[in-house]
C-alpha cells in the first residue's frame, strides 16, 4: 500500500500536462486525433520545500530515498479539494540545497502521476 508524502510542499508549484494522443494525417491535410488509452492526460508537478529546518528536509529526503524513484506514494496538490482523492505519484528526481550551514535547507523535486 503506498504511503502519503510526510509533509505538504510549498503552495507555489508548477503543474504540466502533455496528453498522449494518436494522430492520423490524411493526404489532403485533414487529420484525426484520439486519446491514447484511458489515462492519457496524467500530470507532472514541480514542487519545492523552501528554507525549512534541516530535520524536516531530512524526513522528506529519506522518504524519497526509500521509494528509490520506483515506489509510488500519495500527494495532494494544494488546488485539489479534500473531497477528491489524492494523486498517486512517483518521484524520479530531487535536489537538496544546503543553506545557513545546513540548519536550513531546501528540496525541489518532480512528481509524475501514475496509475495503479
Amino acid at each position: 500500500m503506498p504511503l502519503d508524502l510526510p509533509y505538504q510542499p510549498d503552495d507555489a508549484y508548477d503543474v504540466s500536462h502533455k496528453p498522449r494522443t494518436r494522430r492520423l494525417q490524411f493526404g489532403d491535410g485533414e487529420e484525426q486525433r484520439a486519446p491514447m488509452g484511458l489515462n492519457h492526460n496524467l500530470g507532472t508537478w514541480s514542487v519545492s520545500f523552501v528554507e525549512k529546518p534541516g530535520y524536516t528536509i531530512k524526513v522528506i529526503y529519506d522518504f524519497l530515498m526509500a521509494r528509490k524513484g520506483v515506489e509510488p506514494f500519495y500527494f495532494r496538490p494544494a488546488d485539489v479539494p479534500l473531497s477528491e482523492p489524492k494523486k498517486l505519484v512517483v518521484c524520479e528526481e530531487w535536489n537538496k540545497k544546503y543553506l545557513h550551514a545546513a540548519a536550513v535547507q531546501s528540496l525541489s523535486c518532480t512528481f509524475r502521476e501514475v496509475v495503479r
